[in-house]
């Protein structure tokens, strides 16, 4: 072959037959372009495998070697350090409380990453070229065009029982022997929920903590546990806070074009718009002969098979909407999509994860993002789907953030792997930054 072209090139960082494949193909080809938005999946060794099939001189398999055994043997250090820790904090209460330390990311695993990233980036110099929707011409400008996405943070106060439930799931997990010192906290949690070699207790944090701050019915616990009966009642009989929220802001933007932003206030409990003043849309000028459609918005959730009480809530208020996830089929995600981007009166998508990849809906303009994200880069892939080029509106993204609980804690660490990618692409390894890159915060 002449050229070999990869795209979403981090799929074959493994050794699987996707990169088989690709080392076949590589020998085969005069040359070979890898394309992906996220080479850092899980770690530095990603990289490493991507350049190895790609054939890039310079790697030395012993210094590569060198590296994770100094990566594995700072995990090994962070978890002893939670084992031994003196404090009585436990690592339970604080990720359903949302407590964090300012330096809970400040640890030993975040240096060993920073070095073996700094060691690949030289491999990689000379054979990277970085295009971002961020990137600018010759002239200054940025290269998409688009106008800067608008992020609105509503923080919600969920109700008591919904705070009992949390307490409830993190007392469990204290029993479980899981603490740590009470400086060494946040860098504990980032092990446990971020290292490869995931804990019991991390799972268990990410699918009892978390599902249970969309309802405290998918906490499993006596007394709150949804029966197969709860499935058949309306949504009104078991309300959630986190869908109220959603219920509040498609209730406002279903129907309009470019409507500023909401913001939430948790003493008086009341939404209301933006300042008008301060958002960029201007009806007259971007829509003057009103040719634009309405706004169609995607609703972000990470666990599918809880979506049945979105539903429900959705076939309640008469709200038509599609759904893409893992538990459909090729077919029938075609057929969502379709109907979502043609249909005037489809105008709401829920979406997990196996949307993000892949997807040009430019033809939506608001995301909620009903549960935090993994990583920084997931973040931004999901955000991706909507603002690119091609996109004529303003987009807005919502963040449902449950305050005082984990919530407020994942979206502080969650974006930990995003500065692995900055620093091997060579931007600064800012976590505001990475994260705040191009936006206009509306709350």
């Amino acid at each position: 072959y002449g050229i070999f072209v990869l795209d979403e090139a981090h799929y074959a960082r493994n050794l699987n037959k996707q990169r088989a494949g690709c080392v076949e193909l590589t020998v085969r080809s005069r040359m070979s372009i890898a394309l992906t938005a996220t080479p850092v999946m899980t770690g530095p060794m990603d990289l490493v495998n991507i350049a190895k099939w790609l054939e890039l001189p310079g790697i030395v398999n012993s210094e590569m070697a060198r590296f994770k055994r100094e990566l594995d043997r700072a995990r090994r250090k962070e978890r002893e350090k939670r084992q031994k820790g003196k404090g009585d904090v436990r690592l339970a209460r604080v990720v359903a409380l949302g407590q964090v330390s300012k330096d809970a990311i400040e640890d030993k695993i975040k240096q060993a990453n920073h070095d073996w990233i700094a060691a690949i980036r030289v491999i990689y110099k000379g054979y990277m070229m970085r295009r971002t929707i961020y990137s600018k011409d010759n002239r200054g400008k940025p290269i998409s065009g688009l106008a800067p996405w608008v992020e609105s943070s509503l923080l919600v106060n969920l109700t008591e029982e919904e705070m009992e439930v949390q307490r409830e799931l993190a007392a469990q997990l204290a029993q479980e022997g899981v603490s740590v010192d009470s400086k060494g906290v946040g860098v504990s949690l980032f092990t446990l929920i971020c290292s490869r070699n995931t804990l019991w207790e991390g799972r268990a944090f990410y699918l009892s903590i978390r599902q249970a701050l969309l309802h405290p019915g998918f906490s499993k616990l006596s007394g709150y546990a949804f029966t197969p009966e709860d499935e058949l009642k309306p949504y009104t009989d078991h309300p959630s806070t986190k869908i109220d929220a959603v219920l509040s802001v498609l209730e406002w933007h279903l129907g309009h074009c470019c409507r500023p932003p909401l913001e939430y206030n948790t003493d008086s409990h009341v939404y209301s718009q933006v300042d008008a003043e301060s958002w960029p849309w201007d009806p007259k000028r971007d829509n003057p002969d009103g040719a634009l459609p309405n706004d169609k918005i995607i609703v972000y959730l990470a666990f599918p098979s809880l979506n049945w009480l979105i539903k429900s809530a959705f076939e309640q208020r008469g709200i038509h909407y599609q759904e893409i996830n893992g538990l459909v089929n090729t077919a029938q995600r075609s057929a969502a999509l379709l109907d979502f981007r043609t249909n005037p009166e489809c105008n709401v998508l829920l979406l997990s994860g196996v949307g993000m990849c892949g997807l040009n809906m430019a033809f939506a303009n608001i995301v909620i993002i009903v549960d935090n994200l993994w990583s920084a880069q997931e973040d931004q892939q999901l955000i991706g789907r909507v603002w690119r080029y091609s996109q004529p509106k303003i987009v807005a993204i919502y963040r449902i953030i449950a305050r005082g609980t984990s919530d407020v804690f994942l979206n502080n660490i969650g974006f930990q792997k995003g500065t692995l990618h900055s620093e091997f692409s060579g931007i600064e390894p800012s976590l505001r930054t990475s994260h705040t890159q191009g936006q206009k915060s509306s709350g």
